[in-house]
């Protein structure tokens, strides 16, 4: 069996190095015969410039973090203190709540000490 096979892989690889050179040969005439004729061409000169790509895509954004701001007394708010989007520092005033209500709590109360007395 071993002696059928090298008989065979030797005409086959003989055969294919033959295709080869073969094939070589025929190109290079065809690429000298190409390159004897000249044909015209145009040719442009490129600049570079800045050029900004832009998309225009619909979507939605959330923030990442929510501060919930809640009041530590009830009443009624005259005046927004800050402006919505930068940050704020602690302890700065947010709202400005009515005193009215808050003032008439502290006179009931004056009475009442004076009452008592």
């Amino acid at each position: 069996m071993q002696r059928s096979r090298i008989p065979f892989f030797a005409v086959s690889a003989l055969a294919g190095a033959v295709l080869l050179s073969g094939c070589g040969q025929s190109e290079s005439a065809q690429g000298q015969s190409q390159a004897a004729q000249a044909v015209p061409v145009g040719v442009i000169e490129m600049q570079s410039k800045p050029l900004t790509l832009t998309k225009e895509l619909p979507g939605r954004v959330a923030a990442s973090r929510i501060a919930q701001i809640r009041p530590q007394v009830n009443g009624i708010i005259q005046s927004r203190m800050f402006v919505e989007g930068p940050e704020v520092e602690k302890g700065q005033a947010l709202y400005q709540i009515d005193p009215s209500t808050f003032e008439a709590e502290v006179a009931t109360s004056k009475a009442a000490i004076t009452k008592a007395q």
